[in-house]
Parts: C-alpha cells; structure tokens; sequence
C-alpha cells in the first residue's frame, strides 16, 4: 500500500491554465471509492476523439478507457456522458501531459457531446479517465 492509498481525504488534481497572461487554478476530482479513476481536463474535443491534460505523474499504461464528462452546474458537477475510448498518443506538456483518445464508436460521439455542451457557460471541461481491462 503505498502513501495515497493511506489517505483519509481524496486529493484532487490541480492545474494551472494559462489565459492571456493569467495562470488560472483548475481542480478536476474524482470518486474517492473509485481509485484507478483518473481526473482530468478536456483540452479540445472533436467528432473523432478527445484530447486531455492529466498531472505528470499519471501513468497512462493502458490503451483503452472509459472517458466520463462533467460539466460544472450551479450547485453541483454532473457527469454527461461515458463513451469507451482508446489512447493514441501522449506527450508531455509543461508541468503536465496532454493525451489524445480516439472515440471507440465512432464520429457520433463527438457530435453528440458537443452538441450536449453547446450553450455552456464554462470554457474548461473536466473529465474522469476509467481504465479498462485488457
């Protein structure tokens, strides 16, 4: 059992986002009871797939993962959707790593969730990677 797995309180992830010549704090979670969930935010999302940025020291080991979006509400974070997605590339991006998925389903899932964020208030997307057994 290693230090985190000792935790009495689940830590989230946090980022720092560069806007003009801001750094804005971001937090993404996950369920304390689900411990190989992966939080992360939505960098760009297309009809094919989905880029994310995760904290450096996230191993990104697997191929295939659920992605779960959340959108922030006005008294509660709500998961809109999980489509099965399978990891292309990963590279490492300033203090984090940016990762790109292809949706396993096909071009309708990006359609359909961009068509469900449309009219969002927010800019900054977070997500929750749950990986898949091989």
């Amino acid at each position: 059992m290693d230090d985190a797995d000792k935790r009495m309180h689940t830590r989230a992830q946090y980022f720092l986002i560069k806007e003009d010549k801001e750094a804005i704090p971001i937090y993404a979670f996950r369920d304390p009871a689900d411990t190989l969930a992966i939080p992360a935010l939505v960098v760009d999302l297309g009809d094919g797939g989905v880029q994310i940025l995760t904290t450096h020291v996230i191993d990104l080991s697997l191929q295939s993962y659920d992605l779960e979006l959340v959108v922030t509400g006005s008294t509660a974070d709500a998961a809109i959707g999980r489509e099965p997605v399978q990891l292309v590339w990963s590279r490492p991006d300033g203090t984090n790593v940016r990762s790109g998925f292809a949706f396993s389903r096909g071009e309708e899932v990006g359609t359909k969730w961009s068509t469900l964020l449309e009219g969002q208030p927010h800019h900054l997307l977070r997500c929750v990677l749950h990986p898949l057994a091989s």
